[in-house]
């Protein structure tokens, strides 16, 4: 393209260049947000609760549980995961939880 038909077409360059990069920044969030090991957790019961203050101001019982998880390919890591303001639980016993765990979290390995 010479410098005349750039000219031209300047909009049109702008635009192309700001979807390549709004489409970079988005995989980017998408590996940030959504990336990392599943693990996989049956529960056991509650090992404690704690309190958790909901959105409409309300303190409730939120829970603790820890054990063994697994991921897919059967590695075991020893978890402790808390409950949310928006899923407080509790869960049942027997029931299987799914957590992610990110590259930077820290976490003990378990043979």
């Amino acid at each position: 393209m010479s410098k005349f038909a750039i000219k031209n077409h300047w909009i049109e360059v702008v635009l192309v260049v700001l979807l390549v990069g709004v489409t970079i920044l988005s995989i980017g969030w998408h590996i940030y947000r959504y990336g990392g090991d599943y693990y996989y957790m049956r529960v056991n019961g509650s090992s404690e609760s704690f309190p958790v203050t909901v959105p409409v101001g309300i303190t409730q019982n939120g829970y603790v549980y820890r054990g063994i998880a697994k991921d897919k390919y059967g590695n075991r890591q020893r978890l402790e995961v808390q409950t949310v303001a928006d899923d407080l639980g509790p869960f049942h016993k027997g029931q299987i939880i799914r957590t992610c765990l990110e590259s930077f979290q820290e976490y003990s390995q378990e043979g």
